[in-house]
């Protein structure tokens, strides 16, 4: 099974199924859709899909879909509904001719979110468990918690970030967070690493421009 357009772009192998598909269903469908009825159009979509063993994974692995923890709680949790078909086949990601199982995909991937929301806890089924219980109710203080144990590990990492040191700073990070309004955090609510990332590349470039003036 094919998760992500860089290995399809890249693998030999023929035949294969294309997780990644999912998302030109969704195109297709929204050729001649405008304004406000895209988004009803794709919540429906997904709601639809995440009924499915196929559809539920798509919505976990899609880079481009909004992360709040609500959302995120909601997908995670129907990847475990349909955890025992999803186990049986072996993904294909982003490394080639590196088959994953589900848990070794959803680790590679979420890892150090599951780590920010339940510390300490054995990869796998059930880590993934006490982190849905945990995020489908998380207030904001509880996500903006997840937030600052998931941020030390993407500060850690080779990044384009020129002002590591003050993004660097708890309190900093903190007082940041609580300033932004309830639509600019419920983006990255769920401590998706990738979307936190883009939170701290925006301060980053405010931070340079501040510095430019």
């Amino acid at each position: 099974m094919l998760t992500h357009t860089l290995s399809d772009f890249l693998t030999k192998e023929q035949p294969v199924w294309r997780l990644h598909s999912f998302f030109d269903v969704l195109s297709g469908l929204g050729e001649d859709v405008e304004g406000q009825e895209w988004p009803q159009m794709a919540e429906a979509y997904e709601v639809f899909c995440r009924a499915t063993a196929w559809g539920s994974l798509f919505h976990v692995l899609e880079p481009d879909a909004p992360r709040s923890a609500e959302l995120m709680a909601a997908r995670f949790g129907a990847v475990l509904r349909h955890w025992d078909s999803l186990q049986l086949p072996r993904y294909l990601h982003k490394k080639l001719g590196v088959a994953h199982t589900l848990e070794e995909l959803l680790e590679e991937i979420y890892g150090r979110t599951l780590e920010a929301w339940c510390p300490g806890v054995r990869p796998g089924r059930g880590h993934l468990e006490a982190v849905v219980e945990r995020m489908a109710l998380a207030t904001r203080d509880e996500c903006i918690e997840a937030v600052l144990r998931l941020i030390p590990h993407i500060l850690a990492q080779p990044s384009r970030l020129k002002h590591r040191e003050v993004l660097g700073d708890p309190a900093s990070q903190r007082e940041r967070l609580t300033a932004l309004l309830p639509g600019q955090f419920e983006r990255f609510s769920s401590a998706d690493a990738f979307a936190v990332y883009e939170q701290l590349a925006s301060w980053d470039r405010e931070l340079g421009r501040k510095q430019n003036t």
